[in-house]
């Protein structure tokens, strides 16, 4: 069941779902009810409805999201693996500052 959304204009002059990450998901998992089964495709549809990423493919937008889906290994798992071996290789850990962002940000709370 769709809500009523707050929208706004987005960079590229086309209307967007406004308000912060958890309400733009929302409306993903709203609007694409594959999305739901699919964590994979569900970041695919925000970064090609909210992060621009339509206007670099362009028509080929549909191609990513199939080679998402189907063949990309999953972003969270990349993100761990970076992790672990970040624990392991402290010469391979991002710059310091980077890092102090990083520990901020985990002791933020949730992401809205």
């Amino acid at each position: 069941m769709t809500t009523n959304r707050a929208m706004q204009y987005n960079l590229f002059g086309g209307l967007e779902v406004a308000g912060n990450v958890v309400d733009k998901m929302t409306a993903v998992l709203e609007d694409d009810p594959a999305s739901r089964a699919s964590y994979k495709r569900a970041i695919g549809r925000y970064w090609l409805n909210f992060d621009g990423l339509t206007h670099v493919l362009g028509d080929k937008a549909d191609t990513f999201l199939d080679w998402l889906e189907r063949h990309a290994t999953s972003p969270k798992t990349l993100q761990n693996r970076c992790m672990e071996i970040q624990n392991d290789r402290p010469d391979l850990e991002a710059p310091d500052e980077i890092e102090q962002l990083r520990q901020r940000q985990a002791k933020a709370g949730p992401v809205k």
